[in-house]
C-alpha cells in the first residue's frame, strides 16, 4: 500500500468493494476516456451525478481522490464526467494523478492525463507526480510521466530528486531510466 493509500481508511473499502480493487481477483472493469477535457454533454455529467448520489458518495474533489487512491477506474470516469477538475487537490494539495502514480496504475494514469491532469502538480511538500513513482519504483508509470513530460529532475522541498529517490530506494531500473532521459539530483 502507497504512503498516500494509507490514510483513506473505509472510502478505500466501499470503493474497492463497489468498483473492484483493480488485482487479479477483484478486476476493476475496463473505461475508455472517450471525452477530451471540458466536453462532457449536460446528459452524460446528470447520468454520472445520478450513479454517484445513488452509490452514495460525495460529488466533490474528495471523491475524485478516494476513486484514484482505490484504484476505480468506473469511479473515477465517473467523476470526471461530473465536471470535476481532474486537477482537484486533497488537503495537503496532492491530485489524483500523484496518488495514481505512487500505485503505479498506468492505464488509470493514462486516463487522468488524457481528460488534462497536470502531470507536473506538486503538493504542499513540492512532490510530484513522477517523484511518487520513482519513491514507490514503479517503472512504468514513471516512463509514462517522461513520455508526457515530466520533470524529471524536479525537487522538493527537503531537495530530493525523482532520481534521488529511487536511488535511495535501491530501484536500479527507475535510476536507469531516469539517467537515460537525462534526470539529475
Amino acid at each position: 500500500m502507497t504512503r498516500y493509500a494509507r490514510g483513506f481508511g473505509a472510502v478505500c473499502v466501499v470503493v474497492a468493494l463497489m468498483s473492484g480493487c483493480g488485482d487479479d481477483k477483484h478486476p476493476a472493469p475496463e473505461v475508455q476516456a472517450t471525452n477530451p477535457p471540458g466536453s462532457v454533454s449536460s446528459a452524460e455529467k446528470e447520468k454520472a451525478l445520478a450513479t454517484l448520489k445513488q452509490r452514495g458518495m460525495s460529488i466533490d474533489g474528495a471523491g475524485l481522490y478516494s476513486a484514484a487512491a482505490a484504484g476505480s477506474f468506473e469511479l473515477v470516469n465517473l467523476y470526471l464526467e461530473t465536471g470535476i477538475d481532474v486537477n482537484a487537490r486533497d488537503a495537503h494539495q496532492r491530485t489524483a494523478l500523484q496518488v495514481v502514480a505512487a500505485g503505479g496504475n498506468v492505464p488509470l494514469g493514462e486516463l487522468l492525463l488524457s481528460k488534462g491532469a497536470d502531470v507536473n502538480a506538486v503538493d504542499e511538500n513540492g512532490t510530484s507526480a513522477v517523484m511518487d513513482a520513482a519513491w514507490e519504483g514503479n517503472l512504468a508509470m514513471v516512463r509514462l510521466l517522461a513520455e508526457r513530460g515530466a520533470q524529471l529532475s524536479i525537487k522538493n522541498k527537503s531537495g530530493y530528486s525523482p532520481l534521488r529517490a529511487a536511488r535511495d530506494r535501491n530501484h536500479k531500473e527507475v535510476v536507469d531510466l531516469l539517467v537515460s532521459k537525462g534526470a539529475t539530483e
